[in-house]
């Protein structure tokens, strides 16, 4: 996590015509940035300006203990995206396939999208039918496999 103010006083960040031009008009005083994993080449974070007093070490403390949770639902978003790619899967059941190959039990995953069990075990079923599989390893080796590159695949 780099914070402007670690690296630069407030009178050096004055000196900057970027002060000058951006942060001034709009009070900014700090800035923070988190970085998030990405693909090589490709770089993902999260960047906070703050105007009035510099970010503190607690401020600091608090976004890296956030991270491994923003790390989590980058991940679960991402493995959501690649479900959405087999054929005729509602968005629920995307949504459900993803934590299925993420590991998560029935119980876990009706709490988290606040479903019942049973539903879990439904849209489970469903899935199943559509994908032509009987278990979950299956279910989820199917969404690994829609995920590789093209240039992946040993069938080319």
């Amino acid at each position: 996590m780099l914070c402007l103010s670690d690296f630069m006083t407030r009178r050096e960040r004055h000196r900057l015509d970027y002060y000058d031009a951006v942060w001034r008009p709009h009070g900014i005083e700090d800035a923070l940035r988190l970085w998030l994993p990405a693909p090589p080449g490709r770089a993902r974070s999260i960047y906070l300006e703050r105007s009035g007093r510099n970010y503190t070490d607690r401020d600091k403390t608090l976004l890296t203990l956030l991270r491994p949770q923003l790390i989590r639902i980058q991940a679960a978003r991402e493995t959501r995206r690649r479900a959405n790619r087999l054929p005729n899967l509602t968005e629920r059941e995307a949504e459900v396939l993803a934590y299925v190959a993420g590991g998560s039990t029935n119980h876990e995953i009706a709490k988290m999208l606040c479903i019942s069990p049973h539903t879990v075990r439904e849209h489970l079923e469903s899935i199943f039918e559509k994908l032509g599989v009987h278990t979950r390893t299956a279910a989820a080796a199917q969404l690994a496999a829609a995920a590789r590159p093209a240039s992946d695949d040993p069938a080319t």
